[in-house]
């Protein structure tokens, strides 16, 4: 829930919005580990790895974007994104 408020209250700063990001998958992530846990089903833990890998993939590509944004542009702001459309 913290992250989704956190994303809807804030519409400026690209670094926070992936931290909100990653709270919010974090979440998923820990759900599925104590289902796995209290139901003793490892198709949960299989989930919880893969969601894991998406998770840390998502992370080097979001900050990759934001290192090559702020290079073009010298602002990690999301008011001003648009600068690196095609």
């Amino acid at each position: 829930m913290l992250g989704f408020i956190g994303i809807l209250l804030n519409r400026k700063n690209f670094l926070f919005f992936l931290i909100y990001l990653e709270i919010i998958y974090n979440g998923i992530m820990l759900s599925f580990l104590f289902l796995g846990y209290y139901t003793y089903d490892w198709n949960c833990w299989i989930y919880f790895l893969i969601i894991m890998v998406l998770v840390a993939a998502e992370a080097v590509i979001g900050l990759l974007l934001a290192i090559i944004y702020q290079k073009v542009s010298l602002n990690i702001s999301l008011d001003n994104l648009s600068v690196l459309h095609g």
